[in-house]
């Protein structure tokens, strides 16, 4: 019966029979350890482990399940006969030391240090909500051979085929070093202890040293008088097997097993039977049915019994084993020996028993039992850890299908921690904190999407912040359309472009560095970008052949001069680029240079001046929301053009660009800025840079091809809150499955679903009411109050300016007109006179006085508008004048207390009664 299932017994049993282990070494299965991660666990067997990554099962659809119990499956049939598979899955407490380094955020000691205290805080806190356990899972394989090299060639060979196997379902093996094996059983035994940084088992058996000292704990008891649990330190340990197994289990058995937040170590050992034993043992059961049949049948007919209804037990027997052979003849099931074991561990005996009544209950629900390992605890220990040994093989153990062994599906939901990446919340499931680095996806660029009211902003905000606060090497660019950025740029000194056709701020539309393109002549795609931008300007399909030629003619020439001096001085604007068609032969170039007459010279010129701003900064904010209709399709197109100088400029520095669009659907409302945005989208990832678009119109995006083409190849999209027809939308798109959809159907704010690769996770993003989430929230009814106040207070303050003007004017100005007005013009023509005769002489004073003011020194503010420098008198006081320009309704946006933009900045007009600057 089972050669190898009775050759593996009878070693176990061996090992059972031999002496007590003296010392608390003897007790732990580890004869000897080789450099590549394998492990002689006792002479003459070995054992090699992988990790491998988890995927979503629980929480997609059926259809979806019943394809990954297919390949699983396929799985299990690429055991060897004569190997040993441990699949463990283990609950462990966080690493600290791991988490403070791959995870929190390091301080930088400047002005954002408390930014960050309260982000570790919040992660911390989330940590803790998981009860501080993580879970990691394991692949062990265990051979019996005459020397490592004949193990080695066998665990090669099984490692390949099991990795192909696993890149089927979505998953990857990781193969695991002896250090790591090593420190995977030291931190089940010191939980609490930090590891030894660069440990070497290798150098440390050099010494004289066995591996064994370093995991092994301080000491090892068990109480006799109970004999179900043993205790090593403060850590109190229990050991369980699986002692009933229903015919039909429900996949997901081991994800409600392992999900008790409490540290755990489950093993299920697999053997594959040979199918001719296989055979053999099935018909040696039938065999044995029968005769139970018949022996229960006399002796019914000998009690005067002639009803010859067999009891349950003996009919289920019959079943199971009627089904086996059908299995096998008709379905092709592999026969497999399985045995399943855990422990779990607590800080006391009474935490052990709560933990035993949860598991028993759990278990019990599925139709199964778990047994307690009365007097086999330390066997048990051994059988759960990933040694790659199980001692209590021999009485623990059921033949189950490769369908039956399914059942135990390893996988429950995929867990995504990058190390040093942004934390966008808890996984729904798990619990776990879900940090993403999207430099390590294939195609980092994302999407935010979630209908008015669902966070999408605040979750654009957070990212933005969270960049910004941990990685000192990346620049941040912001489109943003409904003024939703102003507090985060000011608070990080970021440049804010406050774009409208008034404005003092420009962008020039024709700047250029040398790294703009990938060619050697930087030129030759700029000429691209300025026929789309006189198309826009022109109208769509207007412009044939000759005119494009002009067009590429006039920009080469404008950049001469420019790419003469190696991209250094004032580039070229759009006014040179008129100038320059104007003295073209072609009526076609008159056309195109009467079309750009608006936006050069003209009063929409602000894309035809010099840019003047700091768009070196590492953070910028395109502000937009003013920019007009007329401007909006025109500057989408400049400040896109700007944003690629940008990047393609920080390639070359070495650093990363993290681009966000905020309500990205109204670029595709226009045709160029659309192709535009969809050409950044494909290219920005060479340029060490990624793209994220934010909106809640999601049907209207998807009217676009490009778009559709974006949002479907992005690698990581957040969905929150959508309404019915986006969820439809999207389900189609990204394959989401009806019980997926239900995270994002009247979903609370800032939870949903994150597509990040081919996973989609559900996850919450709760967020304290610290400094960062004052910073990034947006309350309109806090907006609101702000105001109201203050615009009372503007209306309060206007009035009592008034009336202290009125007490300053000289008393003359109020005496009553003299009555003879003739007397009173002869005197004001001398006054005339006068003055003109001493015309000069005032002039040099007055530029004497001009020169002095301009030595005075400059006062540099910081206003929503970006930089803008404003002269005052030190020997005069501030008045509340000073600060009049601060209208309340320039004020509706992120901020209560937003300065406007200084393009409202004005000369007053005297002749305007209404106009308060006149006042």
């Amino acid at each position: 019966m089972l050669s190898f299932v009775n050759t593996l017994s009878a070693e176990n049993r061996k090992y059972l029979n031999s002496k007590a282990p003296r010392t608390i070494q003897e007790a732990m299965p580890l004869y000897r350890v080789y450099e590549d991660g394998i492990f002689e666990v006792r002479p003459g067997k070995f054992s090699k482990s992988w990790a491998f990554e988890d995927i979503d099962f629980v929480d997609i659809s059926e259809d979806a399940q019943a394809d990954i119990i297919r390949k699983y499956e396929e799985f299990l049939s690429a055991f060897e006969n004569d190997v040993v598979v441990k699949l463990t899955i283990n609950n462990r407490k966080i690493n600290q030391a791991e988490f403070r380094e791959t995870v929190l955020m390091p301080m930088a000691g400047d002005k954002y240090d408390p930014y960050r205290i309260d982000y570790n805080k919040m992660l911390e806190q989330r940590s803790q909500s998981a009860n501080g356990v993580t879970q990691d899972k394991y692949i062990t394989v265990t051979v019996n051979r005459e020397d490592v090299e004949s193990a080695r060639i066998v665990f090669n060979r099984v490692a390949a085929e099991f990795d192909s196997k696993f890149r089927a379902l979505h998953s990857h093996l990781t193969e695991l070093t002896s250090a790591e094996r090593i420190e995977i059983l030291r931190s089940f035994f010191h939980p609490d202890e930090e590891p030894i940084e660069g440990y070497d088992p290798m150098e440390d058996e050099k010494l004289g040293n066995s591996p064994k000292n370093y995991i092994v704990p301080d000491s090892l008891e068990r109480d006799t008088r109970r004999s179900d649990h043993l205790r090593f330190g403060k850590i109190y340990s229990r050991g369980f097997y699986m002692k009933e197994v229903a015919n039909y289990l429900n996949p997901a058995i081991l994800s409600r097993i392992t999900n008790i937040n409490h540290s755990l170590m489950l093993s299920l050992d697999l053997v594959a039977v040979p199918p001719d034993e296989a055979f053999k043992e099935v018909e040696d059961k039938r065999t044995t049915v029968e005769s139970n049949k018949i022996a229960y049948q006399k002796k019914q007919f000998e009690n005067g019994n002639y009803t010859n209804v067999m009891p349950y037990s003996m009919q289920q027997e019959e079943k199971d084993t009627n089904e086996w052979s059908d299995d096998m003849s008709n379905r092709d099931q592999q026969m497999f020996i399985a045995s399943l074991v855990m422990t779990v561990t607590a800080d006391s005996v009474e935490q052990l028993d709560q933990i035993t009544e949860q598991l028993q209950s759990t278990v019990r629900a599925s139709r199964c039992q778990l047994g307690v390992a009365v007097k086999r605890q330390l066997e048990c220990l051994n059988a759960s850890l990933p040694w790659g040994v199980n001692d209590m093989f021999h009485w623990i153990k059921a033949m189950r299908t490769s369908e039956g062994v399914a059942a135990f599906m390893p996988f429950e939901v995929r867990e995504i921690c990058h190390d040093h990446g942004i934390c966008y919340g808890q996984n729904k499931i798990s619990k776990n904190l879900i940090v993403v680095d999207r430099q390590k996806l294939q195609n980092g660029n994302s999407f935010i999407l979630g209908v008015s009211g669902a966070g999408k902003s605040f979750t654009g905000k957070n990212e933005v912040v969270s960049i910004l606060l941990r990685d000192p090497n990346a620049d941040v660019i912001v489109i943003d359309p409904e003024r939703e950025y102003t507090k985060i740029a000011r608070t990080f000194d970021g440049t804010l472009v406050r774009m409208s056709s008034t404005s003092d701020i420009h962008i020039n539309a024709l700047d250029i560095n040398k790294d703009y393109s990938e060619s050697a002549d930087p030129v030759i795609e700029k000429s691209e970008f300025v026929m789309s931008l006189c198309e826009q300007i022109i109208g769509e399909g207007r412009l044939g052949p000759k005119a494009h030629s002009i067009i590429d003619r006039c920009t080469k020439k404008v950049y001469t001069e420019y790419q003469a001096n190696n991209y250094t001085g004032e580039p070229p604007t759009l006014v040179d680029l008129r100038n320059e068609l104007e003295i073209q032969p072609e009526k076609e170039a008159e056309d195109i240079s009467t079309a750009l007459e608006l936006f050069a010279t003209g009063s929409l010129n602000t894309f035809a001046k010099p840019t003047n701003v700091d768009i070196d900064n590492r953070l910028i904010v395109y502000d937009i929301r003013d920019l007009g209709e007329q401007l909006m399709s025109i500057g989408m197109l400049v400040i896109l053009d700007s944003i690629l100088n940008r990047i393609t400029a920080n390639k070359e520095r070495g650093k990363r660009t993290y681009i966000f669009i905020d309500e990205i659907y109204l670029l595709f409302k226009h045709e160029y800025s659309a192709l535009f945005v969809y050409r950044l989208w494909k290219r920005v990832r060479k340029y060490n840079a990624m793209c994220t678009g934010i909106t809640q119109d999601v049907a209207d995006l998807l009217q676009s091809e490009s778009a559709e083409s974006m949002l479907s190849n992005s690698e990581f999209i957040i969905m929150l809150n959508q309404s019915p027809t986006n969820r439809l939308r999207l389900a189609e798109l990204l394959n989401i499955s009806e019980n997926q959809q239900k995270h994002i159907t009247d979903a609370d704010v800032a939870s949903g679903l994150i597509k990040i690769g081919s996973s989609i996770v559900p996850f919450t993003n709760k967020f304290p009411k610290n400094s960062l989430y004052a910073l990034m929230h947006t309350d309109p009814k806090e907006k609101e109050e702000a105001l109201e106040d203050l615009t009372a207070n503007f209306a309060y303050e206007q009035q009592e300016l008034h009336k202290e003007q009125e007490e300053e004017l000289e008393p003359e100005l109020f005496e009553e007109p003299p009555a003879n007005l003739a007397e009173e013009e002869k005197e004001l023509d001398a006054w005339n006179a006068e003055e003109e005769r001493n015309g000069d002489e005032s002039t040099e004073e007055w530029d004497r006085e001009g020169d002095a003011l301009e030595d005075i020194p400059a006062e540099a503010e910081e206003d929503d508008g970006g930089t803008e420098v404003r002269v005052f008198r030190p020997d005069l006081p501030r008045t509340a004048a000073d600060e009049l320009w601060k209208r309340p309704e320039d004020l509706q946006d992120n901020d209560p207390v937003d300065d406007p933009d200084p393009s409202d900045r004005r000369d007053p007009d005297p002749d305007d009664p209404a106009d308060p600057q006149a006042e």
